[in-house]
């Protein structure tokens, strides 16, 4: 008989940092999926990049230590000094630029 493989989800960056600002306006939405996620043994997994745009603002390592999610382990640690180290040049040259959204295009 084949065993069924667990159900799994990679979390994105809008998701993770909803779901840890209870500020947001989806917070709530957020954690009625991170509640089901748990209660139904869904794997969460956090890519590297997630990692580093979340460090980019606030540190990782209390979400890594939740033990919900699961990091892949592909340049961890270097993705999180890269948030860190963004977000220092970015506080440096807060006068170039208000915000990282502010080279994007529409």
């Amino acid at each position: 008989m084949l065993r069924q493989p667990r159900q799994s989800v990679l979390i994105d960056t809008s998701f993770l940092i909803t779901l840890f600002d209870n500020s947001r306006p989806n917070h709530e939405v957020a954690k009625k999926y991170y509640k089901y996620f748990i209660d139904n043994n869904i794997d969460m997994y956090l890519s590297a990049i997630v990692a580093s745009e979340y460090e980019y603002k606030d540190s990782i390592d209390p979400i890594l230590d939740t033990g919900n999610f699961i990091p892949l382990p592909f340049n961890l640690a270097d993705s999180k000094l890269a948030g860190s180290f963004t977000s220092r040049l970015h506080s440096e040259s807060r006068g170039k630029h208000t915000s990282r959204d502010s080279t994007r295009t529409t």
